[in-house]
């Protein structure tokens, strides 16, 4: 009987895939920013990323997981980039006064 080597060491047939769930979210944040009146729907994602758009469901199992995922990326790059600070401005987001608590779910107060 052959056995049938299973693990970290096989690899697979065929050329790797082009798409990762990264590449697709990032093509979905691209149409969204293109045009951002336009619904977003798995067919523009998926032209975007060069691919058919049946390929998506393989990464994700619908429209609203791929919506969840765009929303995810984004509010953790919003997250990383500092608020940038100007004339004015004392480093708090739009609408905040030093020392109160932000509407963002990240940041407890504002900085003086």
């Amino acid at each position: 009987m052959t056995q049938v080597a299973i693990g970290p060491d096989r690899r697979g047939r065929g050329r790797p895939p082009r798409l990762s769930r990264e590449r697709i979210v990032e093509g979905a944040v691209e149409v969204l920013l293109a045009e951002p009146a336009v619904s977003l729907t798995i067919k523009r994602v998926a032209d975007a990323v060069g691919a058919a758009p049946m390929a998506l469901y393989r990464y994700f199992p619908d429209r609203d997981a791929l919506l969840q995922a765009t929303a995810d990326h984004v509010l953790e790059a919003m997250e990383r980039a500092p608020i940038a600070d100007g004339p004015g401005r004392t480093g708090c987001a739009p609408g905040c006064a030093p020392g109160r608590p932000t509407s963002a779910p990240t940041r407890s107060s504002c900085r003086t």
